[in-house]
């Protein structure tokens, strides 16, 4: 007689052990200690003691965490990330003339920066999808393209919208 091989737990990417999960519809309440447990960069469990199921995968002791859906940024201009700090203490109507220049002519390695650090930043702080209202006067090819690159390179899901406006 053979003996037959027990099925192999399914693999995870990431285990969330205890961690606390919002749930409810009009009365959110917390629930403590679930297992969330990440495959594919998919969620494929969440409950108590999920964790069990899976084999492999980076385990994060959730204790004190607390587990939330990707925020989205609806509305940014990544170029913008390099200008903060001139003109401080401005009001919005003297700033935007102070920066929009010096925007307008960034090379395409600085846009790549700038959406770069934009996008760690947003990264860093729970946002997972962003929409860019991006600028540049006249329009350049090659800036959408570095900054579509940038964020694809970064991982978060992003559309660019492009602003248009008469020239000055």
């Amino acid at each position: 007689m053979t003996a037959c091989p027990l099925p192999r737990p399914p693999k995870a990417d990431f285990v969330l052990t205890d961690i606390a999960v919002p749930v409810g519809g009009g009365s959110v309440t917390i629930t403590e200690s679930m297992d969330a447990v990440i495959a594919d960069g998919r969620i494929a469990a969440l409950a108590p003691d999920a964790a069990k199921q899976f084999s492999h995968g980076i385990r994060i002791d959730g204790r004190g965490l607390l587990l939330l859906p990707g925020l989205v940024n609806a509305h940014t201009h990544s170029c913008e990330t390099l200008r903060r700090g001139i003109e401080p203490g401005a009001a919005l109507d003297h700033w935007i003339p102070a920066i929009w220049r010096s925007i307008d002519r960034l090379p395409r390695q600085d846009i790549s920066i700038a959406v770069m650090l934009g996008a760690v930043e947003m990264l860093k702080r729970g946002v997972t999808a962003v929409l860019d209202h991006f600028r540049q006067v006249p329009m350049r090819l090659d800036a959408i393209n570095a900054a579509a690159a940038a964020y694809k390179r970064s991982g978060l899901r992003a559309t660019i919208a492009i602003m248009l406006r008469d020239m000055e």
